[in-house]
C-alpha cells in the first residue's frame, strides 16, 4: 500500500501491482480524498523497462473518489513495467511514489501464463533469465542463463548445474552475479534444470529448479496461446449508478517463420461523439521485421514520436546496421458533435445571419518515416520526419437534424438589465434600471425597455419566456435592501436547421440574410504540423550517450490559402521593396520617398534604390531568399498563420549582416528542440546528467504531452557501498519555463535536490530508507494599472483589489521521511513490518502580501504523516493485515479566509485465505477513517475480494468497495458509494 496526503485534507492511496501476466492490462486504482481541491492534472506515467521516456494518460473518475487508468495490454511487451502517480491540485503537487518517482518508480513483473504444472522452486533473491519456467524453445535458441546478484554470503566455486540429474558445472561459466551455460546436444521434450549452492559458511541453500520444453526445429509447428476476458465496473454513488464494461481478445501465434498476434478490446463507453475506447491490432513479428495493423504505438524519440496511440499501419525493419521504420494512420478520429451543439449563429449589425458548424475535431492524419544506420545496440544514428495533418473534408458542414438555438436573433428581443428589489421577476416602480440592452430593436437610452413579443410558430421546438439572474448588486442599489438580484427578461427560442428560414420569414421582419460559411468556423481551425529531427546513440559497456534534435512547422490554419513569396513583400511592413521586415526611420517618410514595385521614388520621381540604404533600421530579407511556399506545397501548407512566420529567421538575418552563427544559435532557435543524455555506468556507481530544451514555438502534434518554452538541467548518482549494503542517490533538476517571453508573469524557475539513502544491513536485520528533498519555485511578476482612471489614488482602499493583478510566486519547500520495513518470524509465522513518517513544509517568501492583498492565496503549507502497517502470514494460507495512519496538514497563512487545518485517522484491518482449489483467493478488509478541523467526517469502509477458479483456465475475480461517509450529525449529508468490479477471463 502506498500512501501520499495533500494539503487541504488531501489523502491518495494505492495498492501497488506486483506481478500480472502478458496479455492482461493493468488496472491503477488511487482511492482518493481530495476534501473540496480543484484537480489540475492526475495522471499516470509508464513506461516499459527498456524505454527511457514515461507514457502519460490520465486518471479519470466517475465518481470523485475512485480515480483510474488502464495500462493497455498491447502494451504489456517486456519483463517489467515501471509506473508513478501524479496529483497536481490547486494547492500542491503529491507522487505516488512520493520520492524521486521518475528514477524510482513501482514496477510491474511481468510473466508469460502457462498452465503446464512443471515443478518450479526459486528464490525471490535469483531472477532466472533464460529459458523462463515451461518456456518452449528450439535448440538453436536454447541458452541457459542465471542471475543471482541479490544472494549474499555465496560460496561460488560450491556451485554446481544439473540438467535432468546430469553434471554440467564443468561445461558452464560461473561468474561473482551470474552463470551461463550452453547445453550440448538434448532430447526433444521436456527437461529440468536444477541449480546447486552454498554459503561461505558452508549451509546449503535450496536447490534452484524449473523445466523447459525442447521443441523439434524440424518439424513444423504451429503454437498458440490467447485469452479472453470480460471486465465490468458498477459504481453506485448515493441514487446514482454508473456502469461500464471492457471485453478483450487476446491470440498469439508461433509458426516456424512469423510470430502473430491479435488484439481486440470493446468498451462500453465507445461513443461516436468521443475519440475512440475500443482497440484492436494485428501485428506480424518476424526476425528482422515487424508489421502492425490497427492500433498501435509507434515510438522514434522523446521528441517527435514518443508512444502516441495510432491507428492505421507500421512497418519496422530492422538489419545489424540499417533500420526503416514507416508508419501511416490516424492520431484522432473526426468527431461531428451532437444535434444540440454541432451549430452556432452569429447574427451582426447589418441583418446578416452567419451560420457556422462548431464542437467538432478533425481527423489527424498522421505519416512518419524513421531511417536509422548502424547498430542499434551499439551506435545508431537515426533521421526522424513526421507529418500530421488534419483533414478538412472529415467534418461536414452540417448535421442532420440540428436544433439551433436562436439567442443570437432573440437578444434583440430580451429587455434591458434591470435590479429587482422585490424578488418577484416582474419590473415595477420599485424596481431600477441596471443597464441598458444595447441590442434592443426599440430600445430607449436611460429607459427600462421591457422583453418584445415573437411571434410563435409551429416549427418552433422550445417557445417560451424566462427571467434569469445575471448578477448580484451592492446593498445601496436596493435602499439597504441586502442582497439585491440583477436580473433580465429573455425569449428562450430552439428550431431544427431545416426550418430556420421558414421561421425567419414567419416571425422576425429584418430581411435577414443567411450565410452559411464554408471555412474557419468558429470551432477550431484545421492544422498542417511537420517535424524533422535526427537522434544519436552511442552504447558502450560503461557509457551512454542519447541526444536529439527536432525543428518543427506548424500551420494553426490551413483553411486560409497557401501564400505566393511575392506576400511576404507588405505582411510585416508597408514597403513595398521587396524585402520581408525591412524598416525605414523617419527620415525616409519626411524626405518623401516610397516605394512602388520594387523602385524607389521621392516625390512620385524614380530615384536609384541605394539611396534608401541610409534610412534602414531593420534590414530584413529580400524575398528572393526566402523558399516560395507554392514549391513546397506538398510537404507543407504554408501562408501567414504558420509558427514561425519564417523558419530560423533570426539566424538568416545574421547571416544576411555577415555575422557568425553558431551552434548554440540555432539550438536556442524557438522552433528547435534538443535533448542530450549521458549515462555513466560501473558496478558499484551510476552517474547521469543531461539536459533538454523545448523552443516557445516547437509543436509535434504526434506527441502532445510535450510541454513547449521549457529548458531543463539535471543530474543524478547512484553509489552502492559494502556489497550493495548501502545505496545512495542523489538528484537535482533545474526547469525554466516561459524562456521567450516578454511579460515576466509567464516565466517560472523550479530547483530540485534530493537525497536517498538505503540501508539493507542484512537479511534478519531492518531495512531502513532516509530522503530529503529540497525544491524552490519561482515567478511570476506584480502589474499596477496606473494608467486607469480609477487607478490614480494609490491610497483608495480599493486600489489594491481593483488596480493589482500579482502573479508572484516564491517558496521553498523540504520533504523528508523515514521508512523502516522488517520481515521476521515470530511464533513460527512470518511477518512484514512497516513503519514510516513523512514531512513536508512548504514556505511561501511571500506571506506578507496576506496581510496586504486581500485577493493573495498563500501556498505555504505543512503536512505530517505517520503509517504502520504489520501482514503477518500465519500459515500457507491465512494472513492478516493490519494498518494505522495519522496526517495532518494545514494550507495557507492563519488568520485568512484561505486557511484551511486537517486531521485525518485511519485505521484497516483485514485478513486473506489462499487457496490452489476453486478458492485462489478470499481476502476482507474494515476501515474507519475520521477527518477534524476544516473538514469533520467520519468514514467506514468494506472492501471484499474473491479470485476463483472456475474451471481450467476459467478464473473469476471479484472486488467490492462500499463507504459510508458521514459529513454530519445531519442525516442529508451522508453519502454512500459502492464498486464491484468483475473480471472474468479464459487462457488457452
Amino acid at each position: 500500500m502506498f500512501f501520499s496526503s495533500c494539503f487541504f485534507a488531501q489523502n491518495i492511496y494505492h495498492e501497488s501491482i506486483l506481478n500480472v501476466n502478458a496479455g492482461e492490462s493493468i488496472t491503477i486504482d488511487v482511492f482518493t480524498d481530495l476534501q473540496g481541491q480543484k484537480i489540475i492534472k492526475y495522471n499516470l506515467f509508464y513506461k516499459n523497462s527498456n524505454q527511457e521516456a514515461y507514457y502519460q494518460i490520465n486518471l479519470n473518475s466517475l465518481d470523485n473518489i475512485y480515480y483510474s487508468a488502464v495500462i493497455p495490454y498491447d502494451f504489456i511487451n517486456s519483463t517489467q513495467i515501471q509506473y508513478y502517480i501524479e496529483l497536481e491540485t490547486s494547492s500542491n503537487i503529491r507522487t505516488i511514489p512520493e520520492v524521486n518517482p521518475i528514477s524510482n518508480p513501482l514496477v510491474v513483473n511481468i510473466s508469460n501464463h502457462n498452465t503446464d504444472n512443471y515443478a518450479v522452486n526459486l528464490k525471490n533473491e535469483v531472477v532466472i533469465i533464460s529459458p523462463q519456467p515451461n518456456e518452449k524453445v528450439y535448440f538453436d535458441d536454447l541458452v541457459i542463463v542465471l542471475s543471482y546478484y541479490d544472494l549474499e554470503n555465496i560460496d561460488y566455486s560450491s556451485i554446481e548445474v544439473f540438467i535432468d540429474d546430469v553434471n554440467l558445472t564443468k561445461k558452464s561459466k560461473i561468474k561473482n552475479h551470474h552463470l551461463i551455460l550452453y547445453p550440448p546436444k538434448l532430447e526433444f521434450g521436456k527437461h529440468t534444470i536444477r541449480i546447486l549452492m552454498k554459503e561461505n559458511d558452508n549451509s546449503l541453500i535450496s536447490p534452484i529448479e524449473w523445466s523447459f520444453l525442447l521443441l523439434d526445429d524440424s518439424k513444423s509447428l504451429f503454437q498458440y496461446s490467447g485469452k479472453v476476458s470480460y471486465y465490468s465496473i458498477n459504481n453506485s454513488i448515493d441514487n446514482q449508478k454508473i456502469y461500464s464494461n471492457i471485453s478483450n481478445f487476446y491470440f498469439n501465434g508461433v509458426t516456424e517463420w512469423t510470430d502473430f498476434h491479435v488484439k481486440f478490446k470493446k468498451s462500453s463507453l465507445e461513443n461516436v461523439l468521443q475519440q475512440p475506447y475500443d482497440r484492436y491490432n494485428l501485428l506480424f513479428k518476424h526476425n528482422i521485421f515487424d508489421f502492425n495493423i490497427g492500433d498501435f504505438y509507434p515510438q522514434f524519440n522523446q521528441l517527435v514520436l514518443n508512444g502516441t496511440r495510432v491507428r492505421g499501419f507500421g512497418f519496422d525493419l530492422r538489419t545489424n546496421f540499417f533500420q526503416l521504420n514507416l508508419i501511416h494512420g490516424q492520431l484522432n478520429r473526426a468527431v461531428h458533435a451532437n444535434i444540440y451543439n454541432a451549430l452556432t449563429l452569429n447574427y451582426s449589425s447589418d441583418n446578416i445571419l452567419n451560420i457556422s458548424r462548431d464542437n467538432y475535431e478533425f481527423e489527424n492524419q498522421i505519416s512518419g518515416l524513421r531511417l536509422g544506420l548502424g547498430n542499434a545496440k551499439k551506435f545508431n544514428f537515426g533521421l526522424n520526419l513526421v507529418k500530421v495533418k488534419d483533414d478538412i473534408q472529415s467534418v461536414d458542414k452540417y448535421v442532420n437534424g440540428s436544433i439551433i438555438s436562436l439567442d443570437a436573433i432573440t437578444s434583440g428581443y430580451d429587455s434591458d438589465l434591470y435590479i429587482d428589489c422585490d424578488d418577484d421577476g416582474i419590473y415595477n416602480s420599485d424596481n431600477q434600471l441596471y443597464s441598458d440592452n444595447n441590442n434592443h430593436i426599440i430600445g430607449i437610452d436611460n429607459q427600462f425597455d421591457d422583453i418584445v413579443d415573437i411571434i410563435e410558430s409551429s416549427e418552433f421546438i422550445t417557445y417560451q419566456q424566462e427571467t434569469v439572474v445575471i448578477d448580484t448588486c451592492g446593498i445601496d442599489n436596493c435602499m439597504n435592501y441586502e442582497g439585491c438580484l440583477i436580473k433580465q427578461n429573455i425569449w428562450n427560442i430552439d428550431v431544427l436547421y431545416e426550418d430556420l428560414e421558414v421561421v425567419l420569414n414567419h416571425s422576425f421582419n429584418d430581411n435577414i440574410s443567411i450565410n452559411y460559411l464554408e471555412d474557419n468556423w468558429v470551432g477550431s481551425k484545421p492544422k498542417d504540423n511537420f517535424v524533422v529531427g535526427t537522434d544519436m546513440k552511442f552504447n558502450f559497456s560503461k557509457l551512454k550517450i542519447n541526444s536529439g534534435v527536432s525543428i518543427s512547422l506548424l500551420n494553426e490554419n490551413i483553411w486560409n490559402d497557401i501564400i505566393s513569396i511575392d506576400e511576404f513583400d507588405t505582411y510585416s511592413d508597408e514597403y513595398n521593396d521587396c524585402y520581408y521586415g525591412r524598416t525605414y526611420d523617419d527620415g525616409f517618410i519626411n524626405n518623401g520617398y516610397s516605394w512602388s514595385e520594387c523602385d524607389l521614388y521621392q516625390n512620385s520621381i524614380s530615384v536609384d534604390n541605394s539611396v534608401a540604404e541610409s534610412y534602414i533600421q531593420d534590414s530584413g530579407l529580400h524575398i528572393n531568399d526566402i523558399p516560395n511556399p507554392e514549391d513546397f506545397e506538398e510537404v507543407f501548407h504554408y501562408n501567414f498563420d504558420a509558427i514561425p512566420t519564417i523558419p530560423f529567421y533570426d539566424l538568416v538575418q545574421k547571416r544576411s549582416n555577415n555575422e557568425n552563427v553558431t551552434i548554440m544559435d540555432v539550438l536556442n532557435s524557438p522552433e528547435v528542440a534538443y535533448n542530450f543524455d549521458v549515462r555513466l555506468l560501473y558496478p558499484k556507481h551510476t552517474a547521469q546528467f543531461g539536459v533538454k530544451k523545448i523552443g516557445t514555438s516547437f509543436t509535434s502534434l504526434a506527441n502532445p504531452y510535450l510541454q513547449s518554452d521549457t529548458h531543463e538541467k539535471y543530474f543524478n548518482e547512484r553509489v552502492r557501498l559494502f556489497t550493495n549494503r548501502i545505496l545512495l542517490f542523489f538528484s537535482l533538476k533545474s526547469i525554466d519555463n516561459g524562456l521567450s517571453q516578454e511579460s515576466a508573469s509567464a516565466k517560472s524557475s523550479t530547483n530540485k535536490y534530493d537525497f536517498n539513502i538505503n540501508f539493507y544491513p542484512s537479511r534478519n536485520l531492518p531495512q531502513l530508507t532516509l530522503n530529503y528533498s529540497f525544491h524552490t519555485k519561482k515567478g511570476g511578476e506584480k502589474i499596477e494599472f496606473v494608467t486607469d482612471e480609477v487607478c490614480q489614488d494609490s491610497s483608495s482602499p480599493t486600489y489594491i483589489e481593483n488596480c493589482i493583478v500579482d502573479t508572484r510566486i516564491n517558496t521553498e519547500t523540504i520533504n523528508s521521511s523515514v521508512y523502516l520495513k522488517h520481515d521476521f518470524t515470530l511464533f513460527n509465522s512470518k511477518h512484514n513490518l512497516g513503519v514510516s513518517y513523512y514531512e513536508s513544509e512548504k514556505n511561501d517568501l511571500l506571506s506578507y502580501l496576506s496581510s496586504v492583498n486581500p485577493n493573495y492565496i498563500s501556498p505555504s503549507s505543512n503536512n505530517n504523516n505517520y503509517n504502520f502497517s504489520l501482514k503477518s502470514y500465519i500459515d500457507n494460507h491465512w494472513n492478516t493485515d493490519i494498518y494505522l495512519s495519522n496526517s495532518s496538514f494545514n494550507f495557507s497563512v492563519k488568520d485568512t479566509e484561505y486557511y484551511q487545518k486537517q486531521d485525518i485517522y485511519t485505521i484497516r484491518l483485514g485478513f486473506s485465505f489462499r487457496n490452489k482449489n476453486i478458492i485462489d483467493n478470499i481476502s476482507s478488509w474494515l476501515d474507519y477513517s475520521k477527518g477534524e478541523g476544516t473538514s469533520s467526517y467520519s468514514q467506514y469502509g468494506l472492501k471484499l475480494t474473491l479470485d476463483l477458479n472456475l474451471y481450467e483456465n476459467l478464473l473469476l475475480s471479484l472486488n467490492l468497495r462500499h463507504y459510508y461517509k458521514s459529513l454530519s450529525y445531519q442525516s442529508l449529508n451522508n453519502s454512500h458509494n459502492s464498486i464491484l468490479r468483475i473480471n472474468l477471463s479464459y487462457n488457452f
